[in-house]
Protein backbone atom coordinates (compact mmCIF):
# COMPACT_ATOMS: atom_id res chain seq x y z
CA UNK A 1 0.00 0.00 0.00
CA UNK A 2 1.17 3.60 -0.47
CA UNK A 3 0.19 6.89 0.59
CA UNK A 4 -0.09 10.48 -0.63
CA UNK A 5 -1.01 13.37 1.83
CA UNK A 6 -2.06 16.60 -0.07
CA UNK A 7 -2.16 19.65 2.08
CA UNK A 8 -3.54 22.83 1.82
CA UNK A 9 -1.50 25.86 2.82
CA UNK A 10 -1.70 27.72 6.50
CA UNK A 11 -3.74 30.74 6.61
CA UNK A 12 -2.27 34.16 5.45
CA UNK A 13 -2.41 38.00 5.55
CA UNK A 14 -5.06 37.54 2.26
CA UNK A 15 -7.47 35.62 4.33
CA UNK A 16 -10.62 36.85 3.36
CA UNK A 17 -9.95 37.32 -0.49
CA UNK A 18 -9.44 35.96 -4.12
CA UNK A 19 -5.73 35.04 -3.64
CA UNK A 20 -4.07 33.60 -6.41
CA UNK A 21 -0.82 33.58 -7.84
CA UNK A 22 -0.45 36.76 -5.40
CA UNK A 23 1.98 36.01 -2.72
CA UNK A 24 1.36 36.73 0.41
CA UNK A 25 2.88 35.72 4.02
CA UNK A 26 1.09 33.56 6.71
CA UNK A 27 -0.43 35.34 9.31
CA UNK A 28 -0.48 34.54 13.17
CA UNK A 29 -3.63 32.34 12.84
CA UNK A 30 -1.36 30.73 9.83
CA UNK A 31 1.75 30.23 11.71
CA UNK A 32 -0.24 28.98 14.62
CA UNK A 33 -1.91 26.22 12.08
CA UNK A 34 1.34 25.44 11.14
CA UNK A 35 2.73 24.01 15.09
CA UNK A 36 -0.69 21.49 14.89
CA UNK A 37 0.09 20.25 11.26
CA UNK A 38 3.57 19.59 12.36
CA UNK A 39 1.85 18.26 15.32
CA UNK A 40 -0.50 16.14 13.97
CA UNK A 41 2.18 14.49 11.32
CA UNK A 42 5.34 13.36 14.24
CA UNK A 43 3.67 10.13 13.93
CA UNK A 44 3.04 10.07 10.22
CA UNK A 45 5.46 8.34 7.84
CA UNK A 46 6.64 10.99 5.47
CA UNK A 47 9.37 10.63 2.70
CA UNK A 48 9.51 13.44 0.78
CA UNK A 49 7.66 16.85 0.50
CA UNK A 50 6.60 18.43 -2.61
CA UNK A 51 4.95 21.78 -2.87
CA UNK A 52 4.25 25.11 -4.82
CA UNK A 53 6.54 27.50 -5.48
CA UNK A 54 4.31 30.53 -3.73
CA UNK A 55 4.91 31.82 0.18
CA UNK A 56 2.09 30.18 1.54
CA UNK A 57 2.50 27.07 0.48
CA UNK A 58 6.30 26.90 0.89
CA UNK A 59 6.29 27.97 4.24
CA UNK A 60 3.97 25.19 4.90
CA UNK A 61 5.81 22.39 3.37
CA UNK A 62 8.59 23.58 5.16
CA UNK A 63 7.51 23.75 8.64
CA UNK A 64 6.75 19.31 7.84
CA UNK A 65 10.37 19.17 5.96
CA UNK A 66 12.43 20.83 8.47
CA UNK A 67 10.65 18.82 11.28
CA UNK A 68 11.41 15.71 9.68
CA UNK A 69 14.75 16.00 8.13
CA UNK A 70 13.20 14.90 4.54
CA UNK A 71 13.52 16.61 1.30
CA UNK A 72 11.54 19.11 -0.61
CA UNK A 73 10.76 19.72 -3.62
CA UNK A 74 9.52 23.10 -5.46
CA UNK A 75 6.54 22.62 -8.11
CA UNK A 76 5.45 25.86 -9.64
CA UNK A 77 2.97 24.49 -11.01
CA UNK A 78 0.88 23.70 -8.52
CA UNK A 79 0.25 26.83 -8.13
CA UNK A 80 -3.22 28.40 -7.48
CA UNK A 81 -5.59 29.71 -10.40
CA UNK A 82 -4.72 32.87 -10.95
CA UNK A 83 -7.56 35.74 -10.42
CA UNK A 84 -6.23 38.21 -12.63
CA UNK A 85 -7.84 41.63 -12.09
CA UNK A 86 -9.44 40.01 -9.02
CA UNK A 87 -6.51 39.46 -6.78
CA UNK A 88 -6.66 40.75 -3.27
CA UNK A 89 -10.21 41.55 -3.34
CA UNK A 90 -13.26 40.38 -1.31
CA UNK A 91 -16.47 39.28 -2.91
CA UNK A 92 -18.23 41.84 -1.97
CA UNK A 93 -15.70 44.00 -3.57
CA UNK A 94 -15.91 42.36 -7.20
CA UNK A 95 -19.86 42.99 -7.10
CA UNK A 96 -19.32 46.51 -6.09
CA UNK A 97 -16.77 46.62 -9.14
CA UNK A 98 -17.74 44.21 -11.31
CA UNK A 99 -21.43 43.68 -10.54
CA UNK A 100 -22.69 42.79 -14.11
CA UNK A 101 -19.72 40.03 -14.96
CA UNK A 102 -19.46 38.50 -11.45
CA UNK A 103 -23.03 37.65 -12.00
CA UNK A 104 -22.41 35.87 -14.95
CA UNK A 105 -19.13 34.31 -13.43
CA UNK A 106 -20.90 32.83 -10.18
CA UNK A 107 -23.76 31.30 -13.30
CA UNK A 108 -21.26 29.95 -15.01
CA UNK A 109 -18.58 29.20 -12.39
CA UNK A 110 -16.23 27.50 -13.38
CA UNK A 111 -16.07 28.32 -16.76
CA UNK A 112 -15.73 32.01 -16.70
CA UNK A 113 -11.97 33.26 -16.04
CA UNK A 114 -11.49 36.54 -13.79
CA UNK A 115 -10.88 39.76 -16.04
CA UNK A 116 -7.23 38.72 -17.34
CA UNK A 117 -7.34 35.92 -15.33
CA UNK A 118 -6.54 32.27 -15.85
CA UNK A 119 -9.13 30.01 -17.79
CA UNK A 120 -10.53 27.12 -15.26
CA UNK A 121 -9.39 24.35 -17.75
CA UNK A 122 -5.81 25.56 -18.36
CA UNK A 123 -5.62 25.40 -14.82
CA UNK A 124 -7.50 22.17 -14.26
CA UNK A 125 -4.65 20.96 -16.60
CA UNK A 126 -1.52 22.30 -15.34
CA UNK A 127 -2.52 20.67 -12.00
CA UNK A 128 -3.42 17.41 -13.17
CA UNK A 129 -0.40 16.77 -15.55
CA UNK A 130 1.61 18.15 -12.54
CA UNK A 131 0.12 15.52 -10.14
CA UNK A 132 0.45 12.92 -12.63
CA UNK A 133 4.16 13.29 -13.19
CA UNK A 134 4.59 13.08 -9.57
CA UNK A 135 2.59 9.88 -9.01
CA UNK A 136 4.52 8.65 -11.60
CA UNK A 137 8.08 8.82 -10.14
CA UNK A 138 6.74 8.73 -6.03
CA UNK A 139 4.26 6.62 -4.76
CA UNK A 140 5.11 7.66 -1.10
CA UNK A 141 4.62 7.93 1.58
CA UNK A 142 5.00 11.73 0.40
CA UNK A 143 3.09 15.04 1.01
CA UNK A 144 1.84 17.57 -1.29
CA UNK A 145 1.21 20.93 -0.10
CA UNK A 146 -0.93 23.31 -2.86
CA UNK A 147 -4.21 25.43 -2.77
CA UNK A 148 -7.44 25.00 -2.21
CA UNK A 149 -8.71 25.00 -6.17
CA UNK A 150 -5.74 22.52 -6.84
CA UNK A 151 -6.97 20.19 -3.86
CA UNK A 152 -10.55 20.52 -5.49
CA UNK A 153 -9.50 19.72 -8.79
CA UNK A 154 -7.59 16.67 -7.50
CA UNK A 155 -10.48 15.28 -5.45
CA UNK A 156 -12.62 15.71 -8.34
CA UNK A 157 -10.74 13.75 -10.84
CA UNK A 158 -9.28 11.07 -8.75
CA UNK A 159 -12.24 10.94 -6.72
CA UNK A 160 -14.98 11.56 -8.54
CA UNK A 161 -16.50 14.11 -5.91
CA UNK A 162 -19.12 16.59 -6.90
CA UNK A 163 -18.57 20.21 -6.99
CA UNK A 164 -20.54 20.48 -3.20
CA UNK A 165 -18.08 17.82 -2.05
CA UNK A 166 -14.55 18.92 -3.14
CA UNK A 167 -15.25 22.09 -1.79
CA UNK A 168 -16.54 21.05 2.05
CA UNK A 169 -13.40 18.47 1.59
CA UNK A 170 -10.92 21.52 0.97
CA UNK A 171 -12.05 24.59 2.82
CA UNK A 172 -10.26 24.72 6.07
CA UNK A 173 -6.58 25.68 5.88
CA UNK A 174 -3.89 23.49 6.56
CA UNK A 175 -6.67 20.51 5.88
CA UNK A 176 -5.11 17.39 4.96
CA UNK A 177 -6.88 14.88 2.00
CA UNK A 178 -5.34 10.80 2.24
CA UNK A 179 -4.92 9.14 -0.57
CA UNK A 180 -4.12 5.48 -0.13
CA UNK A 181 -3.35 3.00 -3.05
CA UNK A 182 -4.80 -0.99 -2.62
CA UNK A 183 -4.31 -2.89 -5.53
CA UNK A 184 -2.95 0.05 -7.62
CA UNK A 185 -6.77 2.11 -6.61
CA UNK A 186 -7.22 5.09 -5.02
CA UNK A 187 -9.55 5.59 -1.90
CA UNK A 188 -10.07 8.77 0.01
CA UNK A 189 -10.28 8.90 3.81
CA UNK A 190 -9.81 12.42 5.84
CA UNK A 191 -10.07 13.09 9.47
CA UNK A 192 -10.97 16.89 9.92
CA UNK A 193 -14.64 15.74 10.42
CA UNK A 194 -14.29 13.29 12.75
CA UNK A 195 -15.02 15.61 15.79
CA UNK A 196 -18.33 16.07 14.34
CA UNK A 197 -17.95 19.21 12.35
CA UNK A 198 -17.73 20.18 9.13
CA UNK A 199 -16.93 22.91 6.43
CA UNK A 200 -19.05 25.69 4.66
CA UNK A 201 -18.09 27.62 1.81
CA UNK A 202 -15.25 30.23 2.55
CA UNK A 203 -13.92 27.94 5.31
CA UNK A 204 -16.30 28.16 8.04
CA UNK A 205 -16.50 25.46 10.40
CA UNK A 206 -19.96 24.42 11.63
CA UNK A 207 -21.37 21.44 13.89
CA UNK A 208 -23.04 18.81 11.65
CA UNK A 209 -26.09 18.92 13.49
CA UNK A 210 -26.28 22.85 12.46
CA UNK A 211 -29.58 23.34 10.74
CA UNK A 212 -27.70 24.75 7.32
CA UNK A 213 -26.30 21.30 7.61
CA UNK A 214 -29.04 19.12 7.95
CA UNK A 215 -30.96 21.39 5.21
CA UNK A 216 -28.54 20.83 2.55
CA UNK A 217 -28.07 17.07 3.74
CA UNK A 218 -31.57 16.44 3.03
CA UNK A 219 -31.39 17.90 -0.45
CA UNK A 220 -28.90 15.81 -0.83
CA UNK A 221 -30.29 12.45 0.44
CA UNK A 222 -33.68 13.65 -2.23
CA UNK A 223 -31.03 13.73 -5.06
CA UNK A 224 -30.07 10.19 -4.18
CA UNK A 225 -33.90 8.53 -3.97
CA UNK A 226 -34.73 10.12 -6.80
CA UNK A 227 -31.66 8.52 -8.51
CA UNK A 228 -32.78 5.45 -7.49
CA UNK A 229 -36.01 5.83 -8.75
CA UNK A 230 -35.15 7.30 -12.35
CA UNK A 231 -32.98 4.60 -12.11
CA UNK A 232 -35.72 1.73 -12.14
CA UNK A 233 -37.78 3.85 -14.10
CA UNK A 234 -38.81 2.87 -17.86
CA UNK A 235 -40.48 5.98 -18.79
CA UNK A 236 -37.84 7.93 -20.46
CA UNK A 237 -39.56 11.29 -20.50
CA UNK A 238 -40.05 11.19 -16.55
CA UNK A 239 -36.51 9.57 -16.29
CA UNK A 240 -35.52 12.55 -18.60
CA UNK A 241 -36.99 15.13 -16.26
CA UNK A 242 -35.67 13.61 -13.21
CA UNK A 243 -32.24 13.58 -14.25
CA UNK A 244 -32.80 17.57 -15.16
CA UNK A 245 -34.21 17.80 -11.74
CA UNK A 246 -31.13 16.43 -10.13
CA UNK A 247 -28.38 18.53 -11.75
CA UNK A 248 -30.84 21.29 -10.56
CA UNK A 249 -30.64 19.97 -6.83
CA UNK A 250 -26.79 20.24 -6.83
CA UNK A 251 -27.13 23.88 -7.57
CA UNK A 252 -29.90 24.66 -4.66
CA UNK A 253 -28.05 22.31 -2.42
CA UNK A 254 -24.85 24.32 -2.96
CA UNK A 255 -27.11 27.95 -2.37
CA UNK A 256 -27.47 25.93 1.17
CA UNK A 257 -24.09 25.13 1.81
CA UNK A 258 -22.88 28.06 1.29
CA UNK A 259 -23.97 31.29 3.74
CA UNK A 260 -24.27 34.80 3.07
CA UNK A 261 -20.79 35.56 4.60
CA UNK A 262 -18.83 33.11 2.53
CA UNK A 263 -16.34 34.08 0.20
CA UNK A 264 -17.46 31.84 -1.98
CA UNK A 265 -20.61 33.03 -4.29
CA UNK A 266 -23.84 31.55 -3.64
CA UNK A 267 -25.62 29.85 -6.18
CA UNK A 268 -29.31 30.74 -7.05
CA UNK A 269 -32.18 29.14 -7.98
CA UNK A 270 -34.29 31.17 -10.42
CA UNK A 271 -37.66 32.15 -10.90
CA UNK A 272 -37.34 30.21 -14.47
CA UNK A 273 -35.86 26.87 -12.43
CA UNK A 274 -39.34 26.86 -10.78
CA UNK A 275 -41.41 27.73 -13.36
CA UNK A 276 -40.15 24.49 -15.24
CA UNK A 277 -41.55 22.20 -12.62
CA UNK A 278 -44.75 24.70 -13.10
CA UNK A 279 -45.56 24.05 -16.41
CA UNK A 280 -44.83 20.31 -15.98
CA UNK A 281 -47.10 20.13 -12.84
CA UNK A 282 -50.10 21.73 -15.63
CA UNK A 283 -48.63 19.46 -18.50
CA UNK A 284 -49.36 15.75 -16.25
CA UNK A 285 -52.39 17.30 -14.88
CA UNK A 286 -54.13 17.96 -18.14
CA UNK A 287 -53.46 13.97 -19.05
CA UNK A 288 -56.76 11.97 -19.63
CA UNK A 289 -56.76 10.15 -16.81
CA UNK A 290 -54.79 11.30 -14.30
CA UNK A 291 -55.93 10.49 -10.61
CA UNK A 292 -56.46 14.04 -8.77
CA UNK A 293 -57.49 12.48 -5.42
CA UNK A 294 -55.58 10.41 -2.65
CA UNK A 295 -53.31 7.86 -3.70
CA UNK A 296 -52.25 4.72 -1.55
CA UNK A 297 -48.05 4.24 -2.00
CA UNK A 298 -47.07 0.73 -3.07
CA UNK A 299 -49.10 -0.06 -5.84
CA UNK A 300 -46.22 0.16 -8.34
CA UNK A 301 -42.40 -0.25 -7.92
CA UNK A 302 -41.62 2.47 -9.74
CA UNK A 303 -44.27 4.79 -8.24
CA UNK A 304 -43.68 3.63 -5.48
CA UNK A 305 -39.80 4.78 -5.67
CA UNK A 306 -41.18 8.44 -6.66
CA UNK A 307 -43.79 8.28 -3.36
CA UNK A 308 -40.18 7.86 -1.04
CA UNK A 309 -38.33 10.71 -3.36
CA UNK A 310 -41.93 12.88 -2.65
CA UNK A 311 -41.84 12.38 1.59
CA UNK A 312 -37.65 13.10 1.45
CA UNK A 313 -38.45 16.18 -0.39
CA UNK A 314 -40.99 17.56 1.95
CA UNK A 315 -38.41 16.95 4.56
CA UNK A 316 -36.49 18.99 2.66
CA UNK A 317 -38.89 21.73 1.89
CA UNK A 318 -39.59 21.15 5.84
CA UNK A 319 -35.53 21.96 6.96
CA UNK A 320 -34.86 24.72 4.73
CA UNK A 321 -38.10 26.14 6.07
CA UNK A 322 -36.71 25.89 9.96
CA UNK A 323 -33.37 27.35 8.42
CA UNK A 324 -35.29 30.39 6.63
CA UNK A 325 -37.56 30.68 10.57
CA UNK A 326 -34.15 30.39 12.41
CA UNK A 327 -33.10 34.20 10.66
CA UNK A 328 -30.68 32.68 8.43
CA UNK A 329 -31.21 33.82 4.55
CA UNK A 330 -33.03 31.39 2.44
CA UNK A 331 -33.75 33.06 -1.11
CA UNK A 332 -37.32 32.41 -1.59
CA UNK A 333 -37.12 30.71 -4.72
CA UNK A 334 -35.23 27.69 -3.28
CA UNK A 335 -38.26 27.26 -0.91
CA UNK A 336 -40.76 27.51 -4.32
CA UNK A 337 -38.69 25.17 -6.22
CA UNK A 338 -38.69 22.66 -3.47
CA UNK A 339 -43.14 23.28 -2.83
CA UNK A 340 -43.64 22.71 -6.59
CA UNK A 341 -41.21 20.09 -6.55
CA UNK A 342 -42.91 17.39 -4.26
CA UNK A 343 -46.32 18.07 -6.28
CA UNK A 344 -44.58 17.52 -9.73
CA UNK A 345 -42.85 14.26 -7.62
CA UNK A 346 -46.07 12.91 -6.92
CA UNK A 347 -47.27 13.39 -10.30
CA UNK A 348 -44.46 10.87 -11.56
CA UNK A 349 -45.89 8.71 -9.62
CA UNK A 350 -49.40 8.63 -11.24
CA UNK A 351 -48.28 9.19 -14.75
CA UNK A 352 -46.00 5.62 -14.13
CA UNK A 353 -49.61 3.93 -12.58
CA UNK A 354 -51.89 5.47 -15.61
CA UNK A 355 -49.44 4.04 -18.25
CA UNK A 356 -48.81 0.96 -15.84
CA UNK A 357 -53.07 0.78 -16.14
CA UNK A 358 -52.89 0.46 -12.46
CA UNK A 359 -55.47 2.21 -10.13
CA UNK A 360 -53.98 3.18 -7.11
CA UNK A 361 -56.81 5.17 -5.68
CA UNK A 362 -57.41 5.37 -2.22
CA UNK A 363 -61.12 6.66 -2.26
CA UNK A 364 -63.63 3.68 -2.62
CA UNK A 365 -67.76 3.80 -3.19
CA UNK A 366 -68.22 3.84 0.57
CA UNK A 367 -66.29 7.24 0.90
CA UNK A 368 -67.85 9.66 -1.45
CA UNK A 369 -66.96 12.85 -1.31
CA UNK A 370 -65.28 16.02 -3.17
CA UNK A 371 -61.27 15.70 -3.98
CA UNK A 372 -59.03 15.06 -1.26
CA UNK A 373 -61.10 15.37 1.38
CA UNK A 374 -61.43 12.51 3.54
CA UNK A 375 -61.01 9.08 2.06
CA UNK A 376 -60.23 7.20 5.01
Amino acid sequence: MSRILFIRHAETEMAGTFCGHSDPDLNAQGRAQLLDLVRLFSAETIEGVYSSDLRRALSTAQAIAEARSIPLSLRPALREIDFGQWEGLSWTQIVQRYPEYSREWAAGYPLLPAPEGEGFHAFESRILEEVNRILENDRGPIAVVTHGGALRVVLSHLCGCSEQEAWEQTRPYCCVIRFEWRRNKMSIATKHGDAGQTGLAGGIRISKADLRVEAYGSVDELNTVLGFARSICKNDEITGWTEQIQKTLFRLGSALATPPESRKPQPYITAEDVEFLTQLVYQIEATEGILADWSLPGAHTESAAYEVARTVCRRAERNAVRLAESGQVVKPEVLAYLNRLSDLIWLFGRLIELNAGIDARLRDGTKPGPKRSRAW
